[in-house]
């Protein structure tokens, strides 16, 4: 079911995207597709959970730490870059839900975690870059946001 509806989502903006067409490209009855999510939203989240497990899991394989800083860096930024041309539904997830959270009405926005450790993880490899004298950023707390803004928008021009 997720699946189905990570691909509708790929095509059309939410809410252009009906639980009946969800349930349809499932090949689920309407009520089945209720018994899981409890509406679109919750299966939203679901989504961006899934995604959000997905791009930890591939980050924790290829940043590993017998890399260099610098190889450390170009290997986060090749491994996001990756996963959202894979799955660019995610970005427009990822965006609309930042704007509810931003407005207060966001709910368990499962991209946090992403957002908090990703963030951690390039200082982490900013202060090593810096130790091991490979490259040294100024404000590294302020340089995070350009890179993460970077890797978490469509690729794809749209």
């Amino acid at each position: 079911m997720l699946e189905a509806a990570a691909q509708l989502f790929l095509g059309q903006r939410f809410h252009e995207v009906r639980m009946e067409d969800i349930a349809t490209a499932a090949g689920v009855g309407k009520g089945t597709l209720y018994r899981y999510f409890s509406d679109k939203e919750a299966l939203y989240r679901a989504l961006l959970a899934r995604a959000s497990q997905q791009i930890l899991d591939r980050l924790e394989e290829t940043v590993t730490p017998e890399l260099s800083a610098r190889d450390q860096l170009v290997a986060l930024v090749q491994t996001c870059l990756t996963f959202f041309d894979e799955q660019p539904h995610v970005a427009d997830l990822i965006q609309r839900q930042e704007v509810f959270s931003a407005t207060g009405s966001g709910k368990d926005f499962p991209w946090q975690e992403v957002r908090d450790r990703f963030n951690q993880r390039v200082l982490d490899i900013f202060e090593r870059g810096r130790a091991e004298k490979s490259f040294r950023v100024r404000d590294p707390q302020t340089a995070t946001t350009p890179i993460y803004a970077s890797i978490s928008v469509r690729t794809d021009g749209s």
